[in-house]
């Protein structure tokens, strides 16, 4: 395949964006119940891909009063890709989780 096929022309109409949104939401840990919520969500075809990050070392190693999140206490990350039209519904995953956050 030639290169000029690969890489589209500078003229091209290009709007910076694509069906996918985001959710993101802090938890104590992937238990039963976030696990249950993030299962739902994937079953119901809102979300296409789920992160999970520890959001320990760093983070984690600094006194909680010498940051800008001195009240959190959530340990994971959790960031949702969202098919498009499926944003009401994909908040459920903060509000599906209640005390995990």
């Amino acid at each position: 395949m030639p290169y000029a096929a690969v890489v589209a022309p500078a003229h091209n109409d290009h709007h910076g964006r694509g069906p996918v949104h985001s959710r993101s939401v802090l938890v104590r840990h992937p238990d039963g119940p976030t696990t249950s919520v993030v299962a739902r969500l994937f079953d119901d075809r809102a979300i296409a891909h789920l992160q999970i990050r520890s959001v320990g070392g760093a983070v984690n190693d600094t006194p909680a009063a010498a940051t800008a999140c001195a009240h959190r206490f959530q340990n994971f990350s959790l960031n949702a890709a969202v098919r498009g039209g499926r944003e009401e519904q994909a908040d459920g995953l903060r509000d599906g989780l209640g005390e995990g956050l």
